[in-house]
């Protein structure tokens, strides 16, 4: 696992679609009334499916390497993957990398989600809920322990239950394949899956204060099957 220079060059693969707020066919409206209107040729043009991958003979790959990398979003040029961390108040519109991944997977238009980077054994969304939730237990629940109360009706009024979020996601690992194709003449790179991360659930009570060397051990909390999610991905905008 490295994090290098050029996982920037990977994050463009992953949410395409970029969203300019400007008027459409403001450049090429002839009056006023055209502004915001596109005519048949401009609307077959800004055709905005993601781009199938073409077939890959296996003879043809001449050379390949899987490699693994992480996508830290605390370093600047990676926050519109974090941003909105918490979109109620911004609409359907506007989310972050995490929540369009969930929506996703709720409403199955991404299928393939697995438990780790080999692939083998699928979740269900209600498995990856299950993964998200969390007690928080408060210090007057710990001081009750203490005092030897054994009521858990009492002490349940001093547990919080609550489940990881976007605001939790410090970072995502992904999974892909340098190749050369001697076919094309080419060296290419193929995203094959991606994965949030957080810390473990135990470490994400809001008053915990984790140390920088606790961040960098994120662990994956599931792992999306790339080309199963880049059609929800192309809908999605980068901000």
């Amino acid at each position: 696992m490295r994090n290098s220079s050029y996982v920037i060059f990977f994050c463009l693969l992953l949410v395409p679609k970029i969203s300019v707020f400007a008027q459409a066919n403001l450049l090429n409206a002839r009056v006023p009334q055209e502004v915001g209107k596109l005519n048949e040729n401009q609307i077959a043009s800004n055709d905005e499916e993601p781009l199938s991958y073409g077939y890959v003979d296996d003879r043809d790959v001449l050379w390949s390497k899987t490699i693994w990398e992480l996508i830290d979003l605390n370093e600047r040029i990676n926050f519109p993957y974090y941003y909105p961390s918490d979109p109620s108040n911004l609409g359907d519109e506007r989310r972050s990398l995490f929540d369009v991944l969930i929506k996703g997977i709720e409403s199955g238009k991404i299928k393939e989600i697995y438990d780790d980077d080999y692939f083998r054994k699928k979740l269900t969304f209600k498995q990856i809920l299950k993964r998200l939730q969390r007690r928080i237990e408060t210090e007057q629940y710990g001081d009750l322990i203490n005092e030897g109360e054994t009521d858990e009706e009492i002490l349940n009024e001093f547990v919080i239950d609550a489940k990881t979020t976007s605001a939790e996601v410090l970072a995502y690992r992904i999974k892909g394949t340098w190749y050369f194709d001697k076919r094309q003449g080419e060296m290419k790179y193929r995203l094959l899956g991606i994965a949030p991360c957080a810390l473990e659930l135990n470490l994400q009570d809001p008053a915990y204060i984790a140390s920088e060397e606790e961040k960098k051990e994120t662990l994956p909390l599931f792992w999306v099957w790339f080309p199963d999610a880049r059609e929800v991905l192309n809908e999605a905008f980068v901000f």
